[in-house]
Parts: C-alpha cells; sequence; structure tokens
C-alpha cells in the first residue's frame, strides 16, 4: 500500500474498500528551547491496533516533508532532512517528539495511522512560545520635576513570543496613560534571525511631592497569567521648599544651666542645607548644617526663636523658649533682734505695725513657675501681689509671744529655698518700752528738785548776808570800832557764803 503525503486517496479494491478520515485542526503550544511532544490522535489509538504510523510536517507551497515512520513490529525509520535531522522521534504513544523548538517549528505536522482498513490523518497545529528572560529598566532619568512631563525611563522585555505586553506601575499600582500627566510610548522589533520580539515602553511622567519615594517598575505575563517583574527604581522628585518647621531639642522643662538645641527643616529636595537663626536679635548663620545649640541658659534666655532660609529669608519658622528658675530674697519688717552680744535696737516702735499689735513679716520671690510660698510660723496673711515678670511678694502678720526665729520657705517643681529671719517677742518689746517711758519720767523730776533746791539754798544765804552786812555797819558806827576788824569777817564770810553756792551747783 503506498500512502500519499499530502492528501487522503481512497483506493476500492474487490477485497476491500479504504475509508478516509480527516480530523479537525488542533493547536499545540511549546516552550522555545524545550521538546515539543505533538499528539497523534490525542493517543486514542492502541499501539498494538496500529498497523502503521506516519508523521509529516508542511513545509510551504503545498510541499510536505516526511519526518519519520514506524510499522507494527518494526523499529522506526528516520527520514527526516534539513532543520529537523536529529531532532525528532517517536514516543510510544505515537506522539512525535521535537527537541530545541524554535519559532521556524510554527506550522502543521499530520500524524497518518493504519489501523486495519482505515487511514487517517491527524493534523497539528505548534505555536511555541518565548517569555521575555528578564524586563529591564534604562535610560532613567536623574530627577524628575515637579508638574514637568519628563522622561522617566524606557522598559523592554527582550527576545519574546509573541512580541511582550508591557505595563508600567507605581508602588504596585499600573499607570495608565492619559496624555497629560502620564504618556506610555511602545514599540516591537524583530529579530530577523530567531524571530523573537522585543518590546519596549517609554514611560513620561509629571511627578508629585508624594512620588518623592515612590517605587517604579514595569511588568509582563505569559499565556498563564504568570507574571515577569523589573527590579524597581527610584527617582529623585525636585521641588521648592514650601514649609519650614523650628524644633527645640532638651532633654526636658528647661532650667537654668541646661543646654538647647534649635533644629530648622525644610521640605524643598534637595532640602536646604543652610540656615540662618535669629537669636533674640542676633542672626547666626549655619551653612552645611540645620541645628544650633545654645550652652548654659538662663532666665534671660526665655523669649522667641527664629529660623530662616539664606537664600529666601521670609520663609521662617519660629518657637518660644521658657527658662525655668527659682530664687527667693527675704526682707522682713518688723523687731529684729541681732545675735547675743550686739547692742539692741532703740527704736523698737518704729518696727511695729501702726496699730502696735502685731509684726509684719514679708518674702520677696522670684521664680518661675511660680513658687509655693510657706511660713515656719502660723500667721495671717495680709498680702500677695500679682505674679508679674516672675516675681511675687508675700505679707503676713503675727504676734509672736516670745523671741523665735521663724522662716520663709519657697518652691516649686524645680526647687526650694529656705530663709530665716530672727523675731523677737511683742510682749517684751511693749515692756522695755513703758520701762523706758518711767525712768525718763523719774530722773526729769529728779533733775527738777535739784534746781529747785540750788536756786532755794542761794536765795537764803544771799538774804542772810545781807542782814549780816547791815547789822555789822551800825555796830561800828555805834560803838566806834575800827573798821579793820568788821573787813576781815566780811572776807570770811564771803567765802563762807562762795563755798555753800559751788555745792549747791554741784
Amino acid at each position: 500500500m503506498h500512502l500519499l503525503s499530502a492528501s487522503c486517496v481512497c483506493a476500492l479494491t474487490l477485497a476491500s474498500a479504504l475509508l478516509c478520515q480527516v480530523a479537525a485542526l488542533e493547536t499545540v503550544t511549546g516552550l522555545y528551547g524545550e521538546t515539543l511532544a505533538i499528539p497523534c490522535n490525542k493517543g486514542a489509538m492502541k499501539a498494538e491496533d496500529v498497523f502503521i504510523t506516519k508523521w509529516k510536517y508542511d513545509k510551504g507551497d503545498g510541499l510536505s516533508g516526511d519526518l519519520l515512520v514506524k510499522q507494527k513490529n518494526q523499529n522506526v525509520s528516520i527520514s527526516a532532512t534539513d532543520e529537523y535531522k536529529g531532532r525528532v522521534s517517536l514516543a510510544v504513544n505515537s506522539s512525535l517528539l521535537l527537541s530545541s523548538a524554535t519559532l521556524a517549528d510554527q506550522r502543521t505536522f499530520t500524524c497518518m495511522e493504519v489501523v486495519g482498513a482505515d487511514i487517517a490523518e491527524y493534523p497539528v497545529n505548534v505555536v511555541v512560545y518565548k517569555f521575555p528572560t528578564e524586563l529591564e529598566i534604562s535610560e532613567q532619568s536623574e530627577e524628575l520635576e515637579i508638574g514637568k512631563l519628563t522622561k522617566l525611563g524606557t522598559c523592554a522585555a527582550k527576545d519574546a513570543n509573541p512580541a511582550a505586553n508591557i505595563t508600567w506601575l507605581k508602588n504596585n499600582k499600573p499607570l495608565l496613560a492619559d496624555g497629560n500627566e502620564i504618556s506610555i510610548q511602545t514599540s516591537v522589533l524583530v529579530d530577523p534571525v530567531t524571530g523573537l520580539s522585543t518590546t519596549t515602553a517609554t514611560l513620561e511622567y509629571s511627578a508629585e511631592k508624594e512620588d518623592k519615594n515612590a517605587q517604579f517598575t514595569c511588568s509582563t505575563r505569559d499565556a498563564a497569567g504568570t507574571e515577569l517583574l523589573s527590579t524597581p527604581v527610584t527617582f529623585t522628585i525636585t521641588y521648592s521648599t514650601e514649609n519650614i518647621v523650628l524644633s527645640v531639642i532638651a532633654p526636658g522643662p528647661l532650667v537654668e544651666g541646661d543646654n538647647v538645641t534649635l533644629k530648622c527643616e525644610a521640605d524643598g529636595n534637595p532640602a536646604p542645607t543652610s540656615f540662618n537663626f535669629h537669636l533674640k536679635g542676633d542672626v547666626v548663620k549655619v551653612e552645611n548644617g540645620d541645628t544650633y545649640t545654645i550652652t548654659n541658659v538662663s532666665r534671660d534666655t526665655t523669649g522667641e526663636y527664629k529660623c530662616s532660609l539664606i537664600e529666601n529669608p521670609s520663609m521662617e519658622a519660629s518657637e518660644d523658649i521658657t527658662v525655668n528658675y527659682l530664687d527667693i530674697n527675704s526682707s522682713p519688717s518688723g523687731n529684729i533682734v541681732k545675735r547675743a552680744g550686739s547692742p539692741v535696737i532703740k527704736k523698737l516702735s518704729q518696727q511695729l505695725s501702726d496699730d502696735g499689735l502685731h509684726e509684719v513679716l514679708i518674702c520677696d520671690v522670684e521664680g518661675f513657675p511660680k513658687p509655693v510660698v510657706s511660713w515656719s510660723i502660723n500667721g495671717t496673711l495680709l498680702d500677695e501681689s500679682a505674679f508679674v515678670n516672675g516675681k511675687i511678694t508675700h505679707k503676713i502678720k503675727v504676734v509672736p509671744s516670745a523671741n523665735l526665729t521663724v522662716s520663709c520657705t519657697v518652691s516649686n517643681e524645680f526647687g526650694s529655698d529656705t530663709k530665716p529671719i530672727n523675731v523677737s517677742s511683742l510682749n517684751w518689746k511693749v515692756r522695755v518700752d513703758k520701762q523706758d517711758q518711767s525712768d525718763d519720767s523719774d530722773q526729769t523730776k529728779l533733775v527738777v528738785g535739784v534746781v529747785v533746791g540750788v536756786l532755794i539754798a542761794t536765795a537764803v544765804i544771799g538774804l542772810a548776808y545781807w542782814v549780816y552786812m547791815k547789822k555789822s555797819k551800825q555796830g561800828s558806827w555805834k560803838t566806834g570800832e575800827k573798821e579793820n576788824g568788821s573787813s576781815e569777817e566780811e572776807k570770811k564770810l564771803e567765802e563762807k557764803v562762795e563755798e555753800n553756792s559751788q555745792k549747791a551747783e554741784v
């Protein structure tokens, strides 16, 4: 029996009739470079029932080429030439095995089987797929400018069959061309030798500020849905500074003696690296840095601080700094008694209150936050001034019954301080005042009495002397005594009077 290569011709003889059957065309898919198995009648016939199996292929232009033939109980006979020599073999189920599949193998292969008196042909269309080996992004832009359509890069899917479909993604979300902010241009190039296709897709993109850390990739999928993804790339997004922030960096609430750091940050990209720090009237320029440290702060450090861009001073930020502190200055008013050995203050009344019934103690305090004032003695609050500029005055009135030491204590969350004052007994002062007044009165009376006594004594002596002199003169005139004797007596009398007068003055 002779088997025709292109069609089935049925010959009728007196002994038998041959039935010619042509099967519907099916398609088999193979992978590039792999061994391709092309089934014969999908393996429906049992090998022991098949008398002859033959494989051939379509060479084009109405011509066919033989590959191999196998008759029952005989070995396979290979008749392949040209590109199929050494590449074909027959499987147990009569499938044609084709190694190292290429795109040239995309044609029709036909299996012919003789089973009993029937001859059947089973043509199979072969398609060879090749997935791109990789996706590569090239021609990347160095940076993207906000709002400007810029070429981001080109994604290439090389040596594929069929030509790959490329999709661009941002953060794993597909980008769709809109002709305005996103543009994708795709092209396909076929290798004339291998027949494989290289697809390129160029993305032009108008960036946003949020794209600063965005990851861009490209992908493609094979017929089975398997995805091939490129290595992600990121881009520098350039934009001008729109916001600036000044931060105060400190270990906690600031107290005098601490250090504080000012940090200036701007959102421009590339970010500014130099700033002006405004320090309560002074301007310090910091280049290649964004911090400035104030050491050993004091209460005078409290205030508003700013930082600004050197190239654009109007772009600035501000922050307040508050330094906490605590001071005390006690200035009591009242009777202050010095330590033993010192002279006592004389004018004690001047230290009493206006009504003379109590003493006033005053504690002047400086601190921030507002300190709490307390005394070591019970007293009546007279006044507490308003807390202004970190200062406060606290007054109490007391009536001490004995000499004692009174302490004023102030405190806030950053510390405390205590200072004592000595306060004398109010009863003691009143008693001393009365005693002083009594002593002064008695002394005055004594002096007045002495003076009056002296005056009276002087008058009596003078009167006696005058009487005596008068009598003496009368006696001399009557008796005729000499005046010399009288003179001596007068002299003695005068001396006596003078002596008594001096005693009286003393």
